[in-house]
């Protein structure tokens, strides 16, 4: 489920984008490929090893696959940094026709949504993994730092 940002105060930015201002396009661009490179590098790191402890088995079924996988040497779980380094980026777009700037964080691992997904995120990991709306909720102030500061310097170049 995709997770927006809206930046007040970007209609001027955006009309001036809409004429073909190069300048607020490159600004834009500059402030959503920080944005989207902010986020997947918060997204991309690991929290502290949870103890994640099960309360008894669900089944008999469950126990052997447990003790099963003990033998295998599977349990205990080595991280082996697979989900953070999974964690891309498709750029980031300035679309003068629509009036829009877009920035795709992602994750390619099957299994991401139930470890950092919000809305589908495994109850073991709640608390401990952040989620992506987690992410987002607290770099909020810094993205749109990073565009007030980046409209403002090619508004400031415009007006020079």
């Amino acid at each position: 489920m995709p997770v927006e940002l809206e930046v007040e105060g970007l209609a001027k930015a955006l009309d001036m984008l809409a004429s073909g201002n190069t300048r607020i396009a490159i600004a834009l661009a500059r402030a959503n490929t920080y944005s989207v490179e902010l986020l997947r590098n918060r997204l991309a790191k690991y929290p502290s090893k949870s103890e994640g402890k099960m309360n008894g088995f669900k089944s008999d079924k469950q126990r052997r696959l447990i003790f099963a996988k003990i033998r295998a040497g599977e349990i205990p779980y080595r991280r082996k940094g697979i989900l953070g380094r999974r964690w891309t980026t498709r750029g980031s777009k300035v679309d003068t026709m629509a009036g829009e700037t877009i920035g795709i964080v992602g994750n390619i691992s099957p299994y991401a949504a139930f470890v950092q997904g919000h809305a589908m995120q495994a109850h073991i990991h709640r608390g401990n993994w952040q989620t992506e709306v987690d992410v987002l909720n607290n770099s909020r102030r810094e993205i749109l730092a990073a565009f007030n500061q980046e409209i403002s310097a090619a508004l400031a170049e415009e007006n020079a």
